[in-house]
């Protein structure tokens, strides 16, 4: 899935973005694609599998992958 650069400097964490909202200028919460199927927050290092092209942003299941690595994260399953 390729998430076009238009959309990719907009989507941010909503916890992260709110909680840093008076640092004006300095952008917290953004959401970057890697390896084609994740989105890594830069701010909490926490990570979002996308599935069906749907990206799955709960704090729950970003929580579950915020130790792992970039490079260690698995190809995430569809039949979820």
């Amino acid at each position: 899935m390729r998430m076009p650069k238009y959309l990719s400097q907009k989507v941010l964490r909503p916890s992260c973005a709110k909680s840093n909202a008076h640092d004006i200028g300095k952008p917290s919460g953004l959401l970057t694609l890697e390896r084609e199927c994740w989105l890594a927050c830069r701010t909490c290092e926490r990570k979002y599998p996308i599935l069906n092209t749907i990206p799955f942003l709960t704090i729950q299941e970003g929580d579950k992958w915020i130790e792992t690595t970039v490079a260690e994260l698995p190809i995430p399953s569809t039949s979820a």
